[in-house]
């Protein structure tokens, strides 16, 4: 039985992680993902947990494995149809409405059947005696998650995902081959199905199915992001997470010739996340240095053999490499701030670091999606807030409207149209579709005064507090108008604390409401962890593992000190509210990723593992009742990964929602005295 567990465990952190990386190539790698999946999978799993505690299911612990072997293959290949069933075209992001019915529905048979799984092992253990008590179960199940976190953060992310897909389902498989003989065939194709390229070309099959037209070129995953490489008619499309990055050739580059012509004697240009038809406009300056660098590393070597030597293509954070020397103008040449990981480069804190390191009439330029006439509330908060952020930082931040609303900041911005096209004929350019003289056209003064009245005060985009990516999201999703229109201009403008008022309402004695509001306090703890990392260093997708087993060894270790000793039920609550008042200082201490990934989630695991044992005691040891504490422990996390990805970080920030979890910390605690 004791494999059982251990499988159980490593399948449980595996499938979760893989199924991650999943949504967020559906997503844009948007992080509110994170959210629909955690929330989906804990719901599934707490309510599997109390349907099996309370009703006996006929069927085995290995026929249950078996049963997750097939939904867990089936489910992959959903998701890689989703663009099919969802009739998205290449380069649409799934919109959230689309997304839940993904994130929840699609993963919640396999996580419903996992909670049944968990709560039969630890009946069938008990009965058969094969070990000691019920707090072993849990624990042996956490060292599992610990090994599956591990190994996928540095080890199961470099392997290709769909045949590693059928060597878990192999592994699941393995419980009744041993037991039944006419099964080993079954495990023995499943395993050698991982060793050929039938899984990635049924892949390609799937992709090219649901893009009718593209012939696919390459489809490669990284530890960062999914790159998907389409041709047609001659034209190659390159999309990170379905997000388009770029065509090539295409000529729709050439407005990067604008903000060149504001620099004087451009000499050193750095452009961050650019395509290569970029540099080769920027080369037409007589621009000395060009450094394009690119953080992921699949992505760069596409650019590279797209550019053909033209301009130097290096692997790295951008935010690092703008510390490396002085720069003539910082180009980010993103979309949109759509994601944390693409928002980091909109913030004050980023500005700052561009601004002590820019010439003396050295520019930093960006943009965002506009529009000709009227903007939406959220493009008008976008753009309010993308302004204020600059103003923060700089004395000068010049506005240009359009489809694309540019952003020029520096030290001094003089907008002279004759000074523009003066320097457009000294460098001699030759360009298709830009040329200066039209600018005034383009940039009246009635279009420069309306672009200015729809400025308004608005929150400025930090790294502890990135509401770009939450206004870019609610921009993509204008067309579900009740969350989006109503819903979320409420939440903007309703006071934090009312949020967690009605939770009074089910305050009552008892072990049910500590341990739910318990599991509310790790899950935040964990999100805000890989959130906040993720707005300060980037994709952090590689390390989602690691947190998860750092959480579960935490568990496992926490579970050990409730179990053997004889604790009082209120110390798990402060230590969790010594770790929230921990937080702030260990992220400001700038430790890297993955220490302070284990540390914070460990010590969360921690407090987590120490209330189960000590609650089942409370409970008499019952196993109706372990699966009662399991349950609530889930459906906690559940409503905690929703409302921190989706509403709580982005709109209040990681200090207040903190502060908003030790809140669940606080009202168990005064109760229980």
């Amino acid at each position: 039985m004791r494999f059982y567990y251990l499988l159980s465990g490593f399948f449980s952190v595996l499938s979760q992680v893989y199924i991650l990386r999943e949504l967020l190539s559906l997503f844009a790698g948007n992080e509110f993902s994170f959210g629909f999946l955690a929330s989906g999978w804990m719901a599934g799993m707490g309510l599997g947990s109390f349907f099996e505690g309370r009703k006996r299911t006929p069927l085995s612990c290995e026929g249950q494995f078996l049963l997750l072997s097939f939904l867990f293959l089936g489910l992959v290949y959903l998701l890689r149809g989703t663009g099919k069933i969802f009739g998205l075209s290449p380069g649409e992001v799934l919109g959230s409405g689309a997304l839940i019915i993904t994130g929840f529905f699609f993963v919640f048979p396999l996580s419903f059947a996992m909670g049944m799984l968990f709560m039969k092992l630890t009946r069938v253990g008990e009965e058969i005696r094969g070990v000691p008590g019920i707090g072993e179960v849990y624990r042996l199940d956490a060292v599992g998650d610990t090994l599956a976190g591990a190994g996928f953060s540095y080890l199961f992310i470099h392997l290709p995902p769909l045949p590693f897909a059928f060597f878990i389902s192999f592994l699941l498989s393995l419980p009744i081959s041993l037991r039944k003989k006419p099964f080993i065939p079954l495990s023995l194709s499943l395993l050698a199905l991982s060793f050929t390229p039938i899984p990635s070309v049924l892949g390609k099959k799937i992709l090219e199915a649901s893009f009718p037209g593209y012939k696919v070129i390459e489809e490669k995953d990284s530890p960062y992001t999914r790159i998907t490489v389409l041709e047609r008619d001659s034209i190659l499309h390159v999309f990170q997470n379905n997000s388009l990055s770029f065509s090539f050739p295409s000529p729709f580059f050439e407005d990067v010739h604008l903000p060149m012509l504001f620099i004087p004697h451009p000499e050193r240009i750095l452009l961050i996340e650019a395509p290569p038809p970029v540099s080769r406009e920027v080369k037409k300056h007589g621009v000395k240095k060009i450094k394009t660098v690119m953080l992921d590393p699949i992505l760069l070597r596409v650019c590279r053999e797209i550019s053909k030597g033209e301009g130097e293509f290096i692997a790295g954070d951008g935010r690092k490499v703008v510390r490396e020397g002085e720069w003539d103008g910082v180009f980010v040449m993103l979309p949109e701030p759509e994601n944390l990981s693409s928002g980091r480069f909109y913030t004050v804190e980023f500005f700052r670091e561009v601004r002590e390191h820019l010439r003396k009439d050295g520019i930093f330029f960006l943009k965002i999606p506009g529009s000709e006439t009227s903007l939406s509330t959220p493009e008008k908060l976008m753009l309010s807030s993308l302004y204020f952020s600059l103003k923060k930082v700089f004395p000068d931040v010049l506005v240009l409207p359009g489809e694309e609303i540019f952003f020029i900041a520096g030290e001094k911005i003089p907008f002279s149209f004759d000074t523009l096209v003066a320097r457009y004929e000294r460098r001699k350019i030759k360009t298709l579709y830009f040329h200066p003289s039209l600018l005034p056209l383009e940039y009246n003064p009635e279009r420069m005064r309306w672009i200015r009245k729809e400025i308004e005060p608005a929150p400025l985009n930090t790294d502890p507090h990135p509401i770009l990516p939450f206004f870019s999201m609610w921009r993509w999703n204008m067309e579900y108008p009740f969350l989006f229109r109503y819903l979320f201009p409420f939440l903007l403008r309703l006071p934090y604390l009312l949020l967690f008022l009605p939770l009074l309402f089910f305050i009552k004695r008892g072990i049910f409401f500590p341990v739910l509001c318990m599991g509310v306090w790790g899950i935040t703890i964990e999100m805000l962890s890989l959130l906040s990392l993720q707005s300060r260093a980037g994709w952090v997708y590689h390390l989602a593992g690691l947190a998860i087993s750092s959480f579960m060894l935490g568990i496992a270790g926490g579970e050990i000190s409730g179990e053997r000793r004889n604790l009082s039920i209120k110390l798990p609550f402060a230590i969790s509210l010594l770790i929230s008042l921990s937080f702030p200082f260990l992220l400001k201490l700038s430790l890297p990723p993955p220490l302070f990934l284990f540390l914070v989630n460990f010590g969360a695991g921690f407090s987590v593992g120490m209330l189960y044992p000590l609650a089942v005691k409370k409970l008499g040891g019952r196993t109706v009742g372990a699966g009662i504490i399991y349950g609530a422990d889930l459906l906690g996390g559940a409503l905690a990964s929703f409302l921190t990805s989706l509403f709580l970080f982005s709109i209040y920030g990681a200090w207040k929602v903190l502060f908003l979890s030790g809140i669940y910390l606080l009202l168990p605690f005064l109760m229980l005295y």
